[in-house]
């Protein structure tokens, strides 16, 4: 395989170097220009190698707070932290502000903190290298060897599998005698590390039998049954490193198949007490218009856990909040979710979670997947916390219906929503926040308070 030369394999973006150096400017401002934590979305725990006795905390606002936020996402998108998660970097950015706040008198100049963050991105960074990886696939069957989108098809024998590299060990050699005599997909690829090696040769193996499969239903001019389509990767599967003397990774690639679930009868009990006031607007005197919005957000966030990509999980996750947060005329429904978020579990005197999450997940994943710039950009966590953000927003939907008796429509419940004092509230909480989302969505505030003060 042939090294690339794309020099963000080998260390971070300008763009990520640029954010870090103006974030590390922020955290040393003079004595006399103190951060503003007013609205602080942002308060966590000195590391204790930093602790004293001026204080335990630290509390990140307005600009310095949203800033923040923007390093963390370029960090988590940069090609040689690809092994690590936002989870993972956010705990190691964390550290590096603290250490430049609490010793900005260390860090007022500029090498200095030049050198800090070089020594911070070397803890973190891990060039890329050259991986192969071999994966199972079912309901296919090869004669030979056949290439398609640069992934090899082929029928594995021991032998293949111990020139391969599954030998020496004992869990080698078994993988190697459950391969025998299946298919198997073998394509190279370039990666941080293993997992991230077996997460990309997933990715082109997929694209490779996609391929594979519309390559069949155009070349043969016989009607071709979609059942006949259905290969998938399945089984164990292998990585190995080029070029080096290590040894190869396995694992079982089990696929996206039932696990099973049980409800004992103390399990039941929960799920009732949870589900109730939902079941009970659902199945009560509900006007249908707003029963059918309720249930077509219960039906989308029920829709994404079936999904097998992050990709369609948050499509469906924010089709929900679409559904009860945004009315069809809205053209920003991006500031409209995120805005809403606070505004809804506010009304009800609730707390309500970082608005930025929900806003750069819709704004900017949501949009590049729809319109096709994009793909396989979501993971794990941005499923996680927007279902959370969605499961709580069907809650707080129904608690709010309950306080504003009849109400037919939906327009009438934002309307609800968007109350003059809660929108001049969150403009008053944006005011210090200088970074383009929080601008965005500070407008958006102030436009809709504009346009109920003219009705």
């Amino acid at each position: 395989m042939n090294a690339r030369s794309d020099p963000k394999e080998v260390r971070v973006s300008a763009e990520a170097n640029k954010l870090l150096t103006s974030l590390a400017t922020a955290m040393v401002q003079p004595p006399n220009e103190k951060p503003s934590y007013t609205g602080s979305f942002r308060v966590g725990a000195i590391p204790d190698r930093l602790r004293s006795e001026d204080g335990e905390s630290l509390h990140l606002g307005g600009r310095d707070y949203w800033l923040y936020r923007k390093v963390l996402n370029q960090l988590a998108s940069e090609k040689t932290l690809e092994h690590l998660t936002d989870r993972d970097i956010d705990p190691e950015l964390w550290d590096l502000v603290c250490e430049l706040f609490l010793n900005r008198q260390i860090y007022r100049e500029q090498a200095a903190r030049r050198k800090r963050i070089s020594q911070f991105l070397q803890t973190v960074e891990r060039p890329w290298r050259d991986f192969e990886a071999l994966f199972a696939v079912s309901d296919l069957t090869v004669d030979g060897e056949f290439v398609v989108g640069g992934v090899t098809l082929r029928t594995i024998t021991t032998d293949y599998a111990r020139s391969w590299g599954l030998d020496g060990h004992e869990h080698l050699e078994r993988t190697g005698r459950e391969l025998d005599g299946s298919t198997v997909a073998i394509a190279q690829v370039r990666a941080g590390s293993h997992a991230r090696a077996s997460e990309r040769a997933k990715e082109r193996i997929d694209d490779a039998l996609n391929l594979l499969r519309f390559t069949f239903c155009g070349a043969i001019y016989a009607r071709i049954w979609d059942e006949q389509l259905l290969f998938r990767r399945k089984g164990v599967w292998a990585v190995k490193a080029l070029g080096e003397d290590s040894w190869p990774q396995t694992n079982y690639e089990r696929g996206f198949i039932p696990f099973g679930s049980e409800i004992p009868t103390s399990l039941a009990g929960h799920l009732t007490e949870h589900l109730g006031p939902v079941e009970s607007f659902l199945s009560g005197n509900t006007p249908e218009a707003l029963g059918q919005r309720v249930a077509r957000a219960v039906h989308w966030i029920g829709t994404s856990t079936t999904r097998e990509t992050y990709d369609d999980k948050v499509m469906d996750l924010c089709t929900a909040l679409e559904t009860l947060l945004t009315t069809k005329d809205e053209g920003r429904k991006a500031e409209a979710i995120a805005v809403r978020s606070m505004l809804l579990p506010a009304a009800l005197e609730q707390s309500f979670p970082d608005p930025g999450i929900v806003f750069f997940l819709y704004d900017e994943k949501r949009s590049d997947i729809v319109h096709g710039s994009r793909h396989r950009i979501c993971g794990e966590q941005d499923y996680i916390r927007l279902r959370s953000s969605a499961i709580s927003t069907v809650t707080q939907y129904v608690q709010l219906l309950g306080t504003i008796p009849g109400v037919t429509k939906h327009s009438q419940v934002v309307e609800a929503i968007d109350s003059p004092k809660l929108l001049k509230d969150v403009i008053d909480l944006l005011k210090d926040s200088r970074g383009a989302a929080a601008k965005k969505l500070r407008a958006f505030a102030n436009a809709r308070l504009a346009a109920k003060s003219n009705t």
